[in-house]
């Protein structure tokens, strides 16, 4: 084999590499995924609102979900599901939750577009947006994840294309605040001026006798003088 035939194979080697490199980073950048955020931490008694987004979909059609969580939270029948940019207010909104086990609840969310007929290509919404928020309350303290178990994404010919859909979940936690502790302490020895430890009777007390005993070292002075000038 000639050195020709080495360098071109070589070369072959290379293309076909870099080409399966290229189609992998073109594939994963524009792949289909629903994602539900954002991991939440929240007080018993409280309410959240949770975002669930499609991206990069193509002639969407309906989309569902069916989620499994911890009964320490519990889907709120208010504001579900709300109407958003992406999804321009136009579908038919289903949820309902239901026992799951005795610990875990399921909910099935699901919309449909109605001003897409069935059967017309590319009737459906493409693009990237928010599709739905859920809105939940947080019934007990604990830590639960939001699993999907089931989804379906549909085109506007019937087909389900959520097969390789990549799905993103959050995690909540309900606890209860804890409170503030106080501050810590500072090295250092604090003194007072109210409670110093010479009061204003002492100090009283004090002042008198200095005054005393320079009365008497005085006349000890004066007395001294008078006895040397006797002396002379």
């Amino acid at each position: 084999m000639n050195l020709k035939r080495i360098v071109f194979g070589i070369m072959l080697m290379l293309l076909a590499a870099y080409s399966s490199t290229a189609i992998f980073k073109a594939n994963s950048a524009t792949a289909v995924s629903i994602v539900i955020s954002p991991d939440t931490t929240t007080p018993p008694s409280r309410t959240f609102m949770l975002d669930l987004t499609i991206n990069n979909v193509a002639d969407m059609y309906a989309w569902s979900v069916t989620l499994v969580y911890q009964k320490i939270i519990t889907l709120n029948w208010v504001n579900t599901i709300n109407d958003t940019a992406f999804t321009d207010g136009t579908g038919l909104a289903i949820f309902r939750q239901e026992d799951y086990n005795s610990t875990c609840y399921r909910s099935y969310v699901a919309r449909t577009l109605l001003n897409v007929v069935p059967g017309t290509p590319h009737a459906g919404i493409s693009g990237s947006g928010l599709v739905a928020q859920l809105n939940f309350l947080a019934a007990s303290e604990g830590t639960t994840a939001i699993n999907v178990i089931d989804k379906e994404i549909m085109n506007s010919q019937a087909q389900n294309i959520a097969s390789s859909v990549t799905v993103t979940t959050p995690t909540i936690t309900v606890a209860t605040p804890q409170p503030t502790p106080p501050p810590a302490a500072v090295g250092g020895t604090s003194f007072s001026f109210a409670k110093a430890a010479f009061p204003a009777p002492y100090i009283g007390l004090a002042s008198a006798i200095i005054a005393v005993v320079a009365i008497i070292a005085t006349t000890i002075y004066f007395k001294g003088i008078k006895r040397r000038k006797e002396k002379q």
